[in-house]
């Protein structure tokens, strides 16, 4: 199978076969439904934008991905933030009967969704469309990377879900409420089946932006949106907001986009304007509060790296996040902030080449492990 940014860039060049032309057209049609004429930069910013998921999920299952994928090729394509599976002759992701409990074993590096009588399901070969009924809740996969549910009749309040993510894999879930989130590698949310009449609480391990729904208590007063993570809860009404809470990072931060929302650290407490930050220092049990780019924060949701007076440290602990790689620290490392916005979808050697290029740092590939030297 041809990778498709070979694909892509040879179509721009001029390189390219009758058949394969019209494969990349019919993309460029398929993304211009929704998005208006694209130029060239867009296009190939659009196509590319999803490709690490797909590729991510071929290397990860060989077994059941490479015949099926090879002769279904032809029929996938990207659009913004998300992946979707067009369904051909054949069926990409195939799976006839209902969703079976899968040994724990057998879930590393998948996207998976653990209902509330402790079945694990492998939610990227769940096919798309495919409904469970979960205590009366519906759940249906409604593309590549989300899953819905569409209605939630769940009598219980006490009925969970969890989803966990893998390194190298991003995930979309709408809630029962209709709120939406957006789940980042190596990350946890667990959500009820059914929310409290009084308030919604939700928690975190890792990293999701939310986007909340409003929603009503029975006498009329909005109701209440919580989002706990270890060292901290974060309440809402109706907002967007970007949550960065990973275990191996000092500080937890809270980004507001859109709306109010107040973050509550112990005994500390502060209110946050769109634009501003919350930055918990796990190690000092201080909060410090500064206006950022929200665009900055959230560019991961739309398939970038944006990195803004970074250290290296946490640089390197987001391309551990998705790229799957160990990082070793060699001689004394210079404390030289980093800034940049990189695609996703860059091959590893190609990213690190954008930093080298910055002057600060080396970098040295050898397999998983990445040598960081400071120049």
């Amino acid at each position: 199978m041809k990778r498709k940014e070979d694909l892509l860039d040879r179509y721009f060049s001029g390189h390219v076969s009758a058949e394969e032309k019209a494969l990349v057209e019919s993309w460029y049609l398929d993304l211009n439904k929704d998005k208006g004429n694209l130029n060239q930069q867009e296009l190939e910013d659009e196509f590319y934008l999803g490709f690490k998921n797909i590729n991510k999920a071929i290397e990860r299952q060989k077994r059941m991905f490479y015949l099926r994928l090879s002769a279904a090729a032809a029929v996938v394509f990207i659009v913004l933030g998300s992946l979707f599976f067009i369904n051909g002759n054949e069926e990409l992701l195939s799976q006839k009967e209902e969703p079976q409990h899968i040994h724990q074993e057998n879930l590393k590096d998948k996207v998976v969704l653990t209902l509330s009588d402790g079945r694990k399901i492998n939610l990227e070969d769940l096919e798309s469309g495919a409904a469970i009924d979960e205590e009366g809740a519906v759940l249906s996969k409604s593309s590549g990377a989300e899953l819905s549910y569409s209605s939630s009749e769940s009598k219980s309040i006490n009925s969970f879900n969890t989803v966990e993510t893998p390194i190298g894999l991003s995930f979309r879930i709408n809630l029962p409420d209709g709120s939406k989130v957006w789940v980042n590698s190596m990350s946890k949310l667990k959500y009820p089946l059914r929310f409290k009449e009084d308030e919604r609480v939700v928690e975190l391990d890792g990293e999701a932006y939310f986007e909340i729904a409003k929603n009503n208590q029975p006498n009329g007063d909005r109701k209440p949106f919580k989002v706990v993570t270890k060292n901290q809860t974060v309440e809402v009404l109706g907002t967007h907001f970007n949550i960065r809470s990973y275990e191996d990072e000092s500080l937890v931060k809270t980004t507001l986009l859109e709306g109010s929302v107040r973050v509550h650290y112990q005994a500390l407490a502060k209110m946050l304007k769109p634009g501003e930050q919350a930055a918990y220092s796990k190690p000092e049990n201080t909060v410090s509060v500064s206006e950022v780019n929200p665009e900055d924060v959230i560019a991961w949701k739309e398939g970038y790296f944006s990195f803004k007076d970074i250290d290296i440290v946490t640089f390197m602990n987001d391309l551990k996040r998705w790229y799957d790689i160990d990082v070793q620290y060699l001689g004394e490392i210079k404390s030289k902030k980093i800034s940049g916005t990189f695609s996703r979808t860059k091959k590893l050697p190609e990213l690190l080449l954008s930093v080298e290029d910055l002057g600060d740092y080396r970098f040295k590939v050898e397999g998983r492990r990445v040598v960081v030297m400071s120049n």
